[in-house]
């Protein structure tokens, strides 16, 4: 589980990189 989490954070850390860039790309990230 642990590491399924540290992969998750990871995408999310990269959600968020891409949110600087594209506001959109968080929420099709999670849709």
């Amino acid at each position: 589980m642990l590491s399924t989490s540290l992969e998750e954070l990871h995408i999310i850390l990269a959600g968020i990189r891409d949110c600087s860039a594209n506001p959109g790309a968080i929420v099709n990230h999670f849709d």
